[in-house]
């Protein structure tokens, strides 16, 4: 059975139904005012930048949203069962079920980013107040794309469950174990290292994969060959997904499973003051790989940083000005310490082509913490950020960590720079 272009434009006028509905509801608008609260406060305290609010708000939607997009797609995929549908059949016949399932999930995915936008204008409104950083509009555009895939994921988990056990209560179930249980967040990160916002491809896979399946079984009265068909589209997408995991695992990126030689060798190495600096090899914002040597016959400050400590990125405008007031005397790099390469971006757009800002995506076991397993990191034996090192032109360590308070680091860079 072929899909008619009516069809379809019946399917998105459900999906724009259902997104109505779903703004209109109390729900929508206490989750968008507490998102929105919670973005402002972010936004307006001290030394935060658009990147950094964007990124807090982005933690606290792929956690907090996502647990109420399980529940939302639980309750979607119920009124479907409720109804079979009354409405919807009497409108259109029964052989296009899958697209209404599918028009449902849309129109509920789509509420769910409205929730995010709201929460993104907040910070912009936050950024102005606060005198920050608010006209980095690929910043906010950067935290948006970050949220597609992770919530269309959560929210199609919730729509299967609820589809496969015919209860919403199996969508409450795994919300609540995904609260209650911190492993339902770090389980499989720590046995494969799937940040469903950095690897989107498998997370979309999977996500379409759960929605397709919802459709099969809601399309009962289809005729035989168009669920066939369905059948065969769903199972394509699993393996889809599967395939996708099992090449980032054979990649070799997963520090766990497959450990890096290369990554390995650095963490293996020993900073002290007055000997040789640790070498590496790291990605910057563009993907590229950067290494030590690149910058031999040049004085360096190399700084550890991470977003997860908020009060280390204020390091980056430091860094900065420094880079300006000194510019061919003193090359300064940012090494961002973080197990998404995704975060790097916004705040390399908003340091500027300044500061040199690479990635050491370090391993699983301390997420709170990242530099404390991060191989560059373990060289340099940092114990928390920012941490900042001074080389000198044949990459001896001159001084190291140097404090990042105001006017110590410039002091400290002052003589540094001031030396032959």
């Amino acid at each position: 059975m072929r899909t008619s272009w009516s069809d379809l434009r019946f399917a998105a006028g459900l999906a724009r139904r259902e997104f109505q509905l779903g703004v209109r509801g109390p729900a929508f608008w206490g989750l968008s005012a507490v998102g929105a609260l919670h973005a402002l406060w972010r936004a307006t305290a001290a030394d935060t930048t658009a990147a950094l609010a964007c990124y807090q708000v982005v933690q606290a939607a792929l956690i907090g949203l996502g647990v109420v997009a399980v529940l939302f797609g639980g309750a979607a995929a119920s009124r479907d069962l409720q109804d079979r549908s009354l409405e919807l059949v009497l409108a259109k016949p029964a052989g296009t079920r899958p697209l209404l399932v599918f028009s449902r999930f849309l129109g509920l995915w789509f509420s769910l980013l409205a929730i995010v936008i709201l929460a993104l204008v907040a910070v912009l409104l936050g950024q102005l107040i606060s005198g920050g950083t608010p006209w980095q509009f690929a910043i906010y555009g950067h935290a948006l794309a970050r949220c597609l895939v992770p919530l269309g994921l959560a929210a199609a988990i919730g729509f299967a469950l609820t589809t496969i056990f015919v209860s919403p209560l199996a969508a409450a179930l795994a919300a609540v174990y995904w609260v209650a249980v911190p492993l339902a967040r770090e389980h499989l990160p720590s046995v494969f290292d799937v940040t469903v916002a950095q690897h989107w491809p498998m997370g979309a896979c999977f996500a379409a994969a759960l929605i397709a399946f919802s459709s099969h079984q809601h399309g009962r009265s289809i005729v035989t060959g168009a669920r066939r068909g369905l059948a065969r589209f769903t199972a394509a997408l699993f393996a889809g997904g599967v395939y996708l995991a099992i090449a980032l695992n054979a990649a070799g990126t997963d520090a766990l499973t497959e450990p890096d030689p290369v990554l390995s060798a650095i963490s293996h190495q020993t900073a002290e003051r007055g000997t040789r600096a640790p070498g590496f090899w790291l990605p910057e914002a563009r993907g590229r790989l950067v290494g030590l040597d690149d910058y031999a016959g040049r004085r360096v400050l190399f700084a550890f940083w991470g977003p997860t400590d908020p009060a280390s990125v204020p390091v980056i405008g430091a860094l900065k000005t420094l880079a300006a007031s000194y510019r061919d005397r003193l090359t300064c790099v940012a090494v961002c310490v973080d197990r998404d390469s995704a975060t790097l971006s916004p705040f390399a757009r908003e340091a500027g082509p300044e500061v040199i800002m690479l990635w050491d995506r370090g391993t699983h076991f301390a997420s709170g913490q990242p530099w404390l397993s991060s191989p560059a990191a373990t060289a340099y034996a940092v114990e928390q950020v920012p941490s900042i090192f001074l080389l000198d032109r044949d990459r001896t360590i001159v001084q190291g960590p140097v404090s990042a308070e105001p006017g110590v680091l410039e002091a400290a860079v002052a003589r540094f720079v001031g030396e032959r």
